[in-house]
């Protein structure tokens, strides 16, 4: 997974990945970001057209990948793990 794509997240800007990595366990796809196929150009350049022409999109996806990254991602959304998973383990 990509830094990249978590701060760009975290920004609250979509994100347009190829399905590959841990891409798809951040971003879901139409809802937060847009994943493509890797190598599948025409898919890619759809959902390019597709955002340029619906600015309303890349403003929901936007607010969703910046919530996304607050609720999974965020310092107190980790510690609270990791406190969760050691005191499982007690």
């Amino acid at each position: 997974l990509s830094y990249a794509v978590l701060e760009a997240m975290a920004c609250g800007l979509p994100v347009v990945a190829s399905d590959v990595g841990g891409n798809s366990q951040v971003i879901e796809n139409c809802k937060n970001g847009f994943l493509y196929t890797e190598g599948d150009v025409k898919a890619l350049s759809e959902i390019l057209v597709q955002l340029i022409r619906n600015k309303e999109i890349i403003c929901k996806a936007g607010i969703n990948a910046r919530n996304k990254i607050a609720e999974d991602y965020s310092l107190g959304s980790v510690i609270l793990k990791y406190f969760t998973l050691y005191n499982s383990l007690l």
